[in-house]
């Protein structure tokens, strides 16, 4: 097998791993630790978290640790400022040059939050690290926030016309992390 992904597309990466979940699932609970423990340690081994290796994170955790059914019931106007930092970190992995976030952000949520858009994330805030508990608070919402926040993150994506591979990997994780196909 080892061959066989070397010499594969980088692209299917994500889905490789979503096909070898189930087999995740077949170990024991102290397995899986060991497993998520070591896992986190190659992802860290170079001191830097890339969007594949959060990506691959995520995707693994989401698996191995399915989070508390919650009541969802929060509207994504009530989550507007990790939405707004979702979608801060979105516009840091497309094509757009720093000088025009601004004005692509307000063109973004205006039509989605109308009057009380949320101020914009600094880059600094907008991180990776940040996103996991951001990521973590969109369990919460309702069937009609999830709709909007996954359309609302294709539309950014394809805001510059270009689709790159880490944001097709953020993509991905979101609707993992949502239950969405």
């Amino acid at each position: 097998l080892q061959q066989a992904l070397a010499c594969s597309d980088n692209r299917l990466a994500l889905p490789i791993v979503e096909l070898a979940i189930p087999r995740l699932l077949a170990l024991s609970h102290e397995e899986r630790q060991l497993f998520m423990t070591e896992v986190r340690r190659l992802v860290w081994l170079n001191q830097q978290l890339s969007v594949f290796e959060f990506a691959l994170l995520k995707l693994i955790e989401q698996a191995l640790h399915k989070p508390k059914i919650i009541f969802r019931e929060q509207t994504l106007q009530q989550l507007a400022l990790p939405c707004a930092q979702w979608i801060m970190t979105l516009l840091q992995y497309g094509a757009h040059p720093p000088s025009q976030y601004a004005s692509i952000y307000q063109q973004l949520l205006n039509p989605v939050f109308m009057l009380s858009t949320p101020v914009m994330p600094s880059m600094q805030q907008a991180t990776l690290l940040g996103l996991d508990n951001t990521l973590k608070l969109f369990n919460a919402l309702n069937l009609e926030g999830k709709k909007q926040l996954i359309n609302l993150t294709a539309t950014t994506i394809q805001s510059d016309g270009v689709l790159h591979r880490s944001e097709y990997e953020l993509l991905r994780v979101l609707a993992a992390l949502l239950n969405c196909p």
